[in-house]
């Protein structure tokens, strides 16, 4: 369609743009195939608009689509608290990517905390995680590749056929992965949607480090992200005092084949 017959059919540059920057504050993020077919128009003319809005500072571009500049944090997130665990859990996980040239991330609180490590590298990095992607946009160095898709509700994880088709296009050389359990056979996390984009990562990553709260040690959750005999390392941290954590799962894990750390807070 011509810019002439969309301005016809009531879809000028003007009320496009609109349309677009409507659609992002409803749903967070905007897919260029889908609303170039909503709008009529091609999907060529769909990227310029979103290179304008780009430039304007009033979305942030993505494989495929366009996010909200400032993305809502999830209640996720919110629900959250980051303990002093979590922040030697980070630490160490950046220290793993030291030699990487491209990492993929996954996970919320935790993923922002790693990218935090990462932001004075020279690196790719590739995610689904908004508050990873917040962290990082004006990073100097890093390459910054943002997979696209809709947002899960209550999270701030992009999810999703363009999601997953995303994660498919790069091959990083680590992966870090948050999950939800890990057990001597799998890696899983409570929502299929979430594991379907994290086992594409993992799936193209040369080498694949997760991390897994300690509650999470020998628990197998809804939806599987891959194997744990694939895995180099996986890092849980030592609970709160009135919990425990499971060596007898943790010695599972570890006879799997992965090397098992277990980060104490500083």
């Amino acid at each position: 369609m011509s810019g002439q017959q969309a301005r016809q059919s009531g879809h000028g540059r003007a009320e496009r743009l609109n349309a677009i920057l409507d659609r992002i504050s409803g749903m967070g993020s905007v897919a260029v195939s889908e609303m170039a077919e909503e709008l009529g128009v091609s999907e060529a003319t769909v990227r310029r608009d979103l290179d304008h809005l780009s430039d304007q500072q009033l979305v942030a571009r993505t494989h495929g689509g366009a996010l909200a500049h400032h993305a809502e944090v999830g209640t996720r997130r919110r629900r959250n608290a980051v303990l002093p665990q979590h922040t030697a859990v980070a630490e160490l996980l950046a220290a793993r990517c030291a030699s990487a040239h491209a990492v993929g991330i996954t996970g919320e609180s935790l993923g922002e905390l790693i990218a935090g490590h990462l932001a004075g590298r020279r690196l790719a990095v590739l995610t689904n995680a908004l508050d990873v992607a917040a962290r990082l946009k004006t990073a100097d160095g890093v390459d910054l590749v943002v997979t696209g898709g809709t947002r899960r509700a209550g999270t701030s994880l992009l999810v999703g056929h363009l999601a997953e088709q995303a994660a498919a296009s790069y091959q990083v050389d680590v992966a870090v992965v948050v999950c939800e359990g890990v057990t001597e056979t799998s890696l899983s996390v409570a929502d299929s949607a979430v594991a379907g984009v994290a086992g594409q990562i993992i799936a193209r990553a040369r080498s694949v480090v997760v991390a897994c709260p300690p509650e999470g040690i020998g628990v197998a959750r809804f939806a599987s992200v891959g194997s744990t005999s694939d895995v180099a390392e996986v890092v849980t941290w030592l609970p709160d005092e009135d919990d425990s954590l499971n060596r007898e799962a943790l010695d599972a894990v570890a006879d799997a084949g992965p090397l098992v750390t277990v980060v104490e807070a500083k």
